[in-house]
Parts: C-alpha cells; structure tokens; sequence
C-alpha cells in the first residue's frame, strides 16, 4: 500500500484511544480513593448492564421486526420468506432472554477485573508505551487519566487523526489525476468480505471472496479476475483456513479490509490489505494487471 500503510492503519485505529478514559485531577492518590475509584467504574458496568437486560425484558419482537427490503432500483435484499424466517429466530431468541436471571455482580466484577489486566497489556500495542512512566497503574486500568496525560493522549490521538486525514486526501487527489473506471473501483467495494482463497489460472490471478452479511444467496460469492497478472507483493502467511458449516458454506480466518488502484504500464496497479488474527495481523497484496473483471456470485469453485 502507498498511501494506507501498516503504520498509517495503526494511528487511524490509535486515534480514538483518548475516550477510553476520563480526566482527573493532577495528584496522589490515596488508596481509599482509588479504591472508590474502581467501585465507581464497577457500579457504572453493572448499571449497564441492568439497564440492557430491562430493556431486552420488555422488549416484544414486534418492536425490532425484519421487514422485506429492496434497494432504490429495486434489488430484493430480503425477501418476505427470509423476514419471516429471522423474525421466527427473534422471536424464539427474545422468549429465551426473558427467563434468563438479571447479571450476576461476581460475573461483571470478574470480567470488568480481567478488561482492566487487558488494558495494561495493551500498553505499548493500542496504548503509548510512555504511559507506563505512570507508574502504579490501576487508575489508568478503570479509565482514569490524570490530566496531564489525558491532555497528552489526547494531543497525541488528535496529531494521528490529522494525518490519517492528511493520507486520505492526498489518495483522493491521486485518484482523481488516475481516473481509475468505476467499473474496476466497484470490484472492491468489499470491506470485510472473507477471502476464500487466490489461485494462478494461467496468466490470470483469481481471488475469491464471500459476503459477511446480506441476504440474497446469489450474489453471496464473488470472484476478482487480475488479467495478465504479476504479483509483486503476497504477505506469504496469505493463505486462508478454510472451515465449512452443516450446508457446506465456507468461512474464512482472513478478512479483505481496503484498496488501493494506480495506473501502470501494463494497466493497473491494485494494492489489497487483508485482517488475519495474530501478531502482524495485516497483510498485503500487491497486483499488476493488464485489467480486472469482477463477478458477483461467482460460487465458491476453487
């Protein structure tokens, strides 16, 4: 990716890590009030959690029905068989929760304890590392910031937002001066598809994708053709595992997250970024290509 690079998508998914935190007062705690502090954070989650199961109690499925569904040119996205068949699981779904018990307290308390272990390990990952110079850090564990370093945090979040901003326009202009056809852009209109896999079919490069959501069967596949292609770049762990369910329908561990398209010599420079859970979770795919062809519902025939 020229534009959308590893460190670029780190500061975008960075630069909203100031609200996980409010400001306090600038100076030492005593440990009743920090103790007060947690019960605060702890009384907050299990409030929430009472307000959810209430509303879910007295919620009926008529209140969230699904109702049949078409596109302003009039593409079914659900049909009344597929409405009625998820209103039927809503219905089933919301009898259940009204004989569930309300939240045990031990329950939230041991997973609101257990977020507050993740946030500290999530210093020098999601969180910048100089927080640590905090030292005793179970204020910042609750969502506590003195003000100081929240007024840091925050400056720092702001500075990454402005240069995600910064990246997106420039990438704006450049597509603008390539003139890129729709037809080629609208082939990745795809975020969070699952990549089913990519396989070399003479000089040709086909990448197979499957929609995360939706509800029209026939265009739940989708096939990506680079013509005369060239790879120059394949992250080597992009390889999906594949898992299939009772109809046989495949899921996959990897997920397409954005692109980029550049004029070339030969035609198109097409840069794919992709989600795999683990350490150095995106991957990249770099194609050069006389063209590309898109099909919807293409199937799953690797």
């Amino acid at each position: 990716m020229r534009y959308l690079t590893r460190e670029m998508d780190g500061k975008m998914q960075r630069s909203g890590a100031f609200y996980d935190f409010e400001s306090i007062e600038d100076r030492e705690y005593s440990e009743a009030e920090i103790r007060a502090f947690y019960k605060k954070k702890l009384d907050e989650r299990l409030a929430s959690e009472l307000e959810y199961y209430e509303y879910m109690k007295s919620v009926s499925a008529g209140d969230i029905a699904f109702c049949a569904a078409s596109t302003e040119d009039g593409e079914q996205v659900l049909s009344e068989e597929d409405a009625s068949a998820l209103n039927e699981q809503l219905a089933a779904a919301l009898e259940t929760l009204k004989d569930a018990p309300p939240p045990d307290p031990k329950r939230v308390e041991r997973e609101f304890r257990a977020s507050c272990r993740r946030m500290i390990r999530l210093i020098g990952a999601y969180y910048p590392e100089w927080l640590r110079e905090l030292g005793d850090l179970r204020l910042f564990s609750y969502g506590y910031l003195n003000k100081s370093a929240y007024d840091r945090l925050k400056a720092e979040c702001e500075q990454m937002e402005r240069e995600f901003e910064n990246m997106k326009r420039e990438y704006r202009e450049e597509c603008e001066r390539q003139n890129i056809p729709e037809r080629i852009n609208k082939a990745f209109y795809t975020h969070d598809d699952e990549l089913l896999g990519i396989r070399k079919r003479g000089k040709a490069l086909e990448m197979y994708l499957r929609r995360c959501g939706g509800f029209d069967e026939s265009e739940e596949y989708r096939r990506i053709t680079f013509k005369d292609a060239q790879v120059l770049e394949r992250d080597r762990s992009l390889a999906p595992r594949l898992s299939f369910d009772e109809d046989g329908k495949p899921s996959s561990n990897i997920t397409f997250l954005y692109f980029e398209i550049f004029r070339s010599e030969r035609g198109y420079e097409v840069h794919t970024m992709f989600f795999k859970y683990g350490k150095d979770s995106l991957k990249y795919l770099t194609v050069d290509c006389a063209d590309v062809v898109y099909e919807d519902g293409a199937g799953f025939n690797l």
